[in-house]
C-alpha cells in the first residue's frame, strides 16, 4: 500500500503493473480450470441431454487441451489488435490471455507426461509430433493474419507473402492509404 502513494510515477506505475499481473494470474488459473472442467466434465463426460456421454482418454484430452492452447494464441493477437486503440485495455487482454494461454500449455504438458509414464516413447513421439505440426499452424495462421491485417509498428508496414516478411516505411500520406486497406480488409 505504502508502494501505490509513492511521491515517483515510476515507482506507482511498477507497482499497479504488480498488482494487475498478479490478479491477471488469478483469474487466468480460474478461467483455465473453468474452462477445462466445462469442456471436459460438462460437455464431453455428461450423459446426454447435457452432455455428450464421451469417455475421456487421455489422447482425446490432449487433443482439445493443443486445440484451446492454439485458440488462445491466435486470440491474444486478434484481440490486441482489436484493442489497439486503448493501451489499458490491450494490456488487460494481452496479459489475461497469455497467462489463460500459458496454464493451457501447462495443463497439456501435464497430460503429456501421464501417457509417456504409460505408452512409453511410441505415444510420446505420436503426441509430440501432433504438438509440433499444431504448433506450426499455429505460425502459420499468424503470419496469415498479419498478412491480412498490413500489421504497421512505428511507421513501418509488415507484408507476409509466402514464407517472406517484408517491411516498407510509411510517409504520413501512405499511412491512410494503408489504413484504408487496413479497414476494407477488416470489413470483408
Amino acid at each position: 500500500l505504502y508502494l501505490v502513494h509513492y511521491r515517483s510515477a515510476d515507482v506507482r506505475s511498477c507497482m499497479y503493473k504488480m498488482i494487475s499481473t498478479t490478479i491477471t494470474i488469478f483469474c487466468a488459473v480460474l478461467l483455465t480450470k473453468a474452462l477445462f472442467g466445462f469442456v471436459f466434465y460438462q460437455l464431453l463426460h455428461f450423459p446426454p441431454p447435457h452432455g455428450f456421454g464421451v469417455e475421456i482418454a487421455d489422447k482425446l484430452q490432449i487433443t482439445i487441451g493443443v486445440l484451446l492452447f492454439l485458440v488462445f494464441k491466435l486470440a491474444i493477437s486478434s484481440c490486441c489488435y482489436i484493442l489497439r486503440g486503448s493501451h489499458i485495455w490491450m494490456f488487460c487482454a494481452r496479459s489475461l490471455l497469455a497467462h489463460v494461454c500459458a496454464f493451457a500449455g501447462i495443463r497439456v504438458a501435464d497430460i503429456l507426461l501421464e501417457v509417456v509414464e504409460e505408452d512409453g516413447l511410441l505415444g510420446f513421439s505420436m503426441v509430440s509430433a501432433l504438438m509440433v505440426a499444431c504448433l506450426m499452424l499455429m505460425m502459420a495462421l499468424t503470419q496469415r493474419l498479419r498478412a491480412l491485417f498490413f500489421v504497421r509498428h512505428r511507421g513501418t508496414s509488415y507484408k507476409v507473402e509466402g514464407d517472406v516478411v517484408s517491411s516498407s516505411s510509411c510517409s504520413s500520406s501512405d499511412e491512410s492509404v494503408g489504413e484504408e486497406e487496413e479497414e476494407e480488409a477488416w470489413a470483408e
